[in-house]
């Protein structure tokens, strides 16, 4: 699954529906990957930290950046999504495009 962002980069209604459809994939349908768009050295700061056992929500918000770190709408999602990767339920990844001509994924998980 990858959120992204609407034309505009922000209405709350745009990303309580995505928040909404992102968890039911994940406790429904039993979905057990999200890839956030932002930089690659946050998401490297998280992978070690759930390597460790030291992750945090903030940690996670400050991973995911942008407007998905600053809207209300996504605190139960993040909330859901960072219990679900401590547990090694759910592995969640970056997508960057700010390296030139590739797009990496960095995946998140305690393995």
């Amino acid at each position: 699954m990858f959120p992204g962002e609407e034309g505009s980069h922000g209405g709350a209604a745009a990303i309580q529906v995505k928040c909404e459809i992102i968890e039911g994939l994940v406790t429904k349908c039993h979905f057990n990957h999200v890839v956030f768009e932002n930089q690659l050295y946050d998401f490297e700061d998280l992978k070690q930290r759930y390597r460790t056992g030291t992750a945090t929500e903030a940690a996670l918000y400050n991973a995911v950046g942008g407007l998905w770190s600053t809207t209300a709408e996504i605190e139960p999602l993040l909330g859901l999504l960072h219990r679900k990767a401590l547990a090694g339920d759910v592995i969640l990844s970056v997508r960057t495009a700010s390296i030139p001509r590739r797009v990496w994924v960095l995946r998140l998980s305690r393995y």
